[in-house]
């Protein structure tokens, strides 16, 4: 399965018709999750992707940006180049906001964690390892994607697939 495939098993748009449906509940309908990828080892040029689920591809970002995010925000993640995927997940909170006021904040970590357990049971059926990684630097992953709180899209997690390690099963 390709990364493109995989992306669209777990937070991709399907249609019914002509009306689009992300493949993940959202609260509200408004799935505010985004989906950027690093492919270590496929045919892709190694760098930092952003999944358009509507046309189901990824668009390359600026190509500075992954040797900025290799040196200033992942260095802390030991063996990350022999991983074959990273995944960074963002969200776009306006929405929710705008539509459930406080309530919003509450229920975006609920549509992550849907999101998430998309990619961890689609990379598991697969029979590769997945693993979120909680140890970054905010700072330093939101400037180098070009997002950030004045712009509406803050990262929230990071997943790494790889072979799965059979010492940890």
């Amino acid at each position: 399965m390709e990364a493109v495939d995989l992306l669209y098993h777990s937070s991709g748009v399907r249609k019914r018709g002509e009306i689009p449906f992300r493949t993940f509940p959202s609260a509200g309908g408004l799935s505010e999750t985004e989906v950027y990828v690093t492919p270590y080892m496929s045919d892709l040029e190694i760098n930092i992707y952003h999944h358009n689920c509507l046309s189901h591809s990824i668009e390359k970002l600026n190509l500075n940006a992954f040797s900025a995010l290799q040196s200033h925000a992942l260095s802390s993640i030991p063996g990350l180049n022999a991983v074959p995927l990273l995944i960074i997940l963002t969200s776009r909170y306006g929405r929710t906001i705008a539509k459930c006021s406080n309530r919003g904040v509450r229920l975006l970590p609920a549509d992550l964690g849907i999101v998430m357990e998309n990619f961890f049971l689609i990379v598991t059926t697969l029979g590769l390892g997945i693993c979120a990684v909680g140890y970054f630097n905010d700072y330093f992953v939101n400037k180098i994607l070009d997002i950030g709180i004045e712009k509406g899209e803050v990262k929230v997690d990071m997943l790494v697939v790889g072979e799965k390690d059979e010492r940890r099963s």
